[in-house]
């Protein structure tokens, strides 16, 4: 094991399980040998010893139990590399696991918590439904999935305690958003609709309705505006090729309003408002 005082350390492990979840999606599980402070929204990266590329792979904490010390990722597998880590032959071999890395979501008070997330998007929106709800928090996620032999069922998604809705194309996980938003109400001295609440905003206020999103760039663009013409805050999680992980390789670079950025380091989660959506 090699580590930083404060900063991400690196373990060889061999994973506990590898849980094929549909024909698409794979949880891997793996138990750290010590306790680490992991935020939702942070990464790891993973490479195995059997696998013949060069770089690691990025991958969000899906799941963290500090108690078990189990930290859980899934993985699509979409290309040879992660395809691969999911067969039960090279899963019995141990993995370089790096991290937490990044900067995660920025959770503050709020009557209620949207999480929005589109195909394996979905990721890190499991631990960070956990850690609000463990706060005693209102949560309400809309998943979108290609199809439905791509969909999760919702308690892969989110624990148990979110309100949440899944769908595929051609209805979006920003439709399914957009609904819920117009459907809920909040109870204050009356009872009014959040979409009402919305319309009177101030968007820097925080305290009524947060929003948090990971994707494709064109989800996260159209939940973008959309939050943008409400006065809605909106925390998202990008998703970048990467390289080292910890910005040497400057692979990863993002476009602001105000320059470049790399998601590895001052990512992957980023206040949408900042973001340059047709950079």
């Amino acid at each position: 094991m090699l580590c930083g005082a404060q900063g991400p350390k690196l373990y060889r492990i061999i994973p506990e399980s590898v849980d094929r979840l549909n024909q698409r999606f794979y949880r891997m599980n793996l138990i750290l040998p010590e306790q680490l402070s992991i935020h939702p929204g942070q990464f790891v990266t993973l490479k195995s010893e059997k696998v013949p590329v060069l770089l690691p792979r990025p991958f969000c904490v899906h799941r963290w139990d500090p108690q078990s010390r189990r930290i859980s990722l899934l993985i699509e597998a979409r290309g040879t590399a992660t395809a691969m880590f999911c067969d039960s032959d090279v899963a019995r071999h141990p993995f370089q696991i790096l991290g937490p890395l990044g900067h995660g979501f920025k959770v503050k008070p709020a009557q209620h918590h949207f999480l929005v997330g589109g195909g394996c998007g979905v990721a890190p929106l499991h631990f960070l439904a956990a850690e609000l709800l463990r706060n005693a928090q209102q949560v309400s996620l809309a998943a979108g999935f290609r199809d439905q032999e791509d969909a999760l069922a919702p308690e892969l998604i989110t624990p148990p305690g979110t309100a949440i809705n899944v769908t595929c194309n051609p209805v979006t996980a920003v439709d399914l958003f957009r609904e819920q938003l117009a459907s809920l109400s909040v109870r204050d001295d009356a009872t009014v609709g959040v979409s009402d609440v919305a319309d009177d905003a101030d968007p820097t206020d925080t305290n009524g309705v947060m929003v948090y999103a990971c994707g494709p760039h064109v989800m996260l663009k159209s939940l973008a505006a959309f939050c943008r013409e409400r006065g809605l805050p909106l925390q998202v999680s990008l998703e970048r090729m990467m390289g080292c992980g910890m910005g040497a390789c400057q692979g990863c670079s993002c476009g602001t309003k105000t320059g470049s950025v790399l998601l590895c380091s001052e990512g992957p989660v980023l206040d949408a408002t900042v973001v340059n959506w047709d950079a």
